[in-house]
């Protein structure tokens, strides 16, 4: 990827394509919306990845069918080590955003708690992952797990890098200016509209 005054920037942009080359919900039954991404990519020099999902014929359940997508993700970066900021599709930063702020951390997260299975474990629509520090990467699981959608069975890893420390409270995070970070994890405060 190059900018547009031709400097390359220091970060490399790369899409992993999802989309289906099926009628599918999650496509508005386009199947030409795969095709149409990778076409972009190869026009913008963007590497583009794509994702396997012929599961998805059968597979009707979202929250799986997201969890195999962030799973097939998560094995390339653990083949690829490397500083990763994933943004989902449908994410945008709306102020400057400097990675360096996370740099000290093996990861920064969005905390969700489901307190009525006792689980804590963090979303997949954005997320900072320094692979050449995290530990417990073979904890390291998107799929659901009972009472929690994508993610869920992020809980272990979490209860691992955690210990005996307390999982800070997901509103307080949220919606007050109070930071809960640890020498390894970095809670995002954000916003949901």
């Amino acid at each position: 990827m190059t900018t547009t005054d031709g400097t390359k920037p220091d970060f490399e942009f790369i899409v992993f394509n999802d989309a289906k080359e099926f009628p599918d919900f999650t496509n508005g039954n386009d199947i030409t919306l795969k095709g149409q991404i990778d076409a972009l990519c190869t026009r913008l020099n963007i590497e583009c990845i794509t994702v396997p999902n012929e599961g998805h014929k059968t597979n009707m359940d979202a929250a799986s069918r997201c969890a195999d997508s962030m799973n097939f993700i998560l094995k390339y970066q653990i083949c690829n080590p490397d500083q990763y900021l994933l943004l989902d599709s449908d994410m945008f930063l709306v102020d400057y955003f400097d990675i360096n702020k996370y740099s000290e951390y093996d990861c920064a997260v969005v905390l969700q708690s489901r307190p009525q299975v006792g689980k804590h474990y963090f979303w997949n629509g954005i997320y900072y992952f320094d692979m050449m520090k995290i530990k417990n990467i073979h904890l390291l699981n998107w799929s659901c797990c009972a009472g929690c959608d994508v993610g869920g069975m992020m809980h272990e890893w979490l209860k691992k890098q955690l210990g005996n420390s307390l999982v800070p409270n997901t509103d307080t995070i949220r919606w007050t200016n109070q930071t809960f970070h640890t020498s390894d994890i970095y809670f995002i405060h954000h916003c949901t509209f």
